[in-house]
């Protein structure tokens, strides 16, 4: 029960195209992790820099205030404070629920990629299988 040369070439080809198709999961999938790890750190510098943005504010707007001689517990300038406050707060919250979909989407395109690479292995595998079979029906007749 031998095979021909050709059946012999074109398992190993596809064997081959296995292999490649599970070392490019692989790549892939840690493309898709150093993306989302990637993602998570610009948030974090986005947040950081908006904090330090109003860190900036607030001292600016104490400085014009102790300027024009008003009092630390005047209404207007706590109201100014808790809305920039406010703003601050609202932008911070943007960035998260903005990092959570782009997590969201390198997640279900990971996902959508390794049910693709799983698709061409199993594709691979009926490939090898069909192949053995129609060259060994070639023996038997």
């Amino acid at each position: 029960m031998s095979a021909d040369p050709l059946t012999l070439f074109t398992i190993g080809k596809t064997l081959l195209d296995i292999k490649d198709s599970r070392d490019q999961a692989k790549l892939q999938a840690e493309q898709y992790t150093a993306k989302r790890e990637a993602a998570k750190i610009r948030a974090l510098e986005d947040e950081a820099e908006r904090r330090r943005q109003w860190k900036l504010q607030e001292a600016h707007n104490m400085a014009i205030q102790a300027g024009g001689g008003f009092g630390m517990d005047s209404r207007s300038f706590l109201n100014i404070q808790d809305q920039g406050e406010n703003l601050m707060k609202k932008d911070i919250a943007t960035i998260r629920v903005n990092l959570a979909q782009d997590i969201n989407q390198l997640s279900l395109a990971a996902q959508m990629t390794k049910k693709t690479r799983r698709k061409e292995q199993f594709g691979g595998w009926l490939s090898i299988g069909s192949t053995w079979y129609e060259s060994k029906n070639k023996e038997t007749e």
